[in-house]
């Protein structure tokens, strides 16, 4: 009965238009609750992936910068969900913004006097704390000024998404994830974190822009020298600090306008989050939520068959540009490819030529849900 009951609730959400969502979805959840799922998403920038539907949107609508004001849906208005993968040790995380103006052109530079600009453009920020031990994280310092900034610069991570934002209807996977490392202000470093994001995509539609990404977790004892050496095993019950957050800029005059959290802080913490991880929000990863995969619909005229003298997967019924992703039964990628000015009768093929002996499936987003197929490679 309670199952029957969220589908209600999340049917009639998905319902809403988008200034109703600015009141129905306030805050992130106290708890975001986060399950374990299998398939995992197809990273191609639509959530219209099974698990997806798991889950609740979560609000980005705390305005931190100007603190207790409120902007208008027609400037700014963002949420955000995520789900796991124990199979792929992998957070997901699908981030949807409605920007009246998108202000791009950051160039990274690991020295901050010429790449430390960065809140001054359109961006997403991320902000993890995998132990969600709290405290400051800003420099590896020592003595007194470690106490007032911090001993260990990966006690938490700040990823601050840098992209040049596609042409509408365009995609890009092109990212920076900057943050701030060092032992103090006469060493400081912009660190580039986008190894940390396993895959990563950003698709426009007018004004709105759609983020999809997988990313590692790593622990505190994190080594630029040997990421992986700290990189988190991903376990149910998992409490971990988590917030998102978007800095919000509507001129390219070098200053930033608004930032907007998916948590409330006070005004006295208003723009902590980049230095100190005490106000940072609160995930919980939760057991199995299994996606039933529905291979005969939508897009009944989509064959998929294998062809073992060509090694090859060969596919028709599809028009236009499409992008198919080859996944294991685990949901992991293996192949993906865009396909572009297809004819819906034609026929086409993938190189299959790396894929072992098995059962796979092949993924391709249509206007009315993500289209399935299951074969056999011999």
């Amino acid at each position: 009965m309670r199952y029957c009951f969220f589908l209600f609730l999340f049917s009639l959400a998905a319902g809403l238009n988008n200034s109703a969502m600015a009141v129905s979805a306030r805050i992130q959840d106290d708890t975001v609750k986060v399950p374990d799922v299998t398939p995992v998403p197809v990273i191609d920038g639509y959530a219209k992936d099974n698990c997806w539907q798991l889950v609740n949107w979560q609000a980005i609508d705390q305005v931190w910068i100007e603190w207790g004001t409120a902007l208008p849906a027609s400037d700014f208005t963002g949420r955000y969900k995520a789900v796991w993968s124990s199979q792929t040790n992998l957070l997901y995380v699908f981030l949807e913004v409605t920007d009246d103006v998108y202000i791009d052109g950051y160039v990274y530079n690991s020295n901050p006097g010429t790449g430390g600009g960065y809140p001054n453009y359109d961006l997403p920020e991320i902000f993890i704390d995998e132990n969600r031990s709290k405290g400051l994280h800003v420099f590896d310092g020592t003595g007194t000024f470690g106490t007032e900034w911090g001993t260990n610069a990966e006690n938490a991570f700040s990823y601050h998404i840098m992209v040049n934002y596609p042409a509408d209807g365009d995609t890009t996977s092109r990212m920076v994830a900057c943050d701030i490392a060092g032992t103090d202000w006469n060493h400081e470093t912009i660190a580039n974190y986008a190894s940390h994001f396993q895959e990563f995509i950003v698709r426009r539609s007018g004004d709105t822009t759609f983020w999809e990404m997988a990313l590692k977790i790593y622990g505190e004892n994190y080594a630029p020298s040997n990421p992986e050496a700290s990189r988190i095993t991903l376990t149910e019950g998992k409490i971990m600090g988590f917030s998102m957050a978007y800095c919000d800029n509507d001129e390219p005059d070098g200053t930033r306008d608004n930032f907007i959290g998916s948590v409330f802080v006070t005004k006295t913490h208003y723009n902590d989050h980049w230095m100190n991880a005490d106000d940072f929000g609160v995930m919980k990863l939760l057991g199995s939520a299994p996606v039933s995969v529905v291979h005969d619909s939508p897009e009944p005229s989509f064959k998929v068959w294998f062809i073992p003298g060509m090694k090859e997967i060969r596919f028709t019924g599809l028009s236009g540009n499409q992008t198919l992703a080859v996944t294991d039964m685990a949901g992991r990628i293996l192949l993906r490819q865009q396909q572009k000015d297809l004819s819906v009768y034609g026929v086409y093929s993938i190189d299959a030529s790396c894929l072992r002996p098995g059962v796979y499936l092949v993924h391709t987003p249509t206007a009315v849900g993500n289209a399935v197929r299951k074969i056999v490679v011999q």
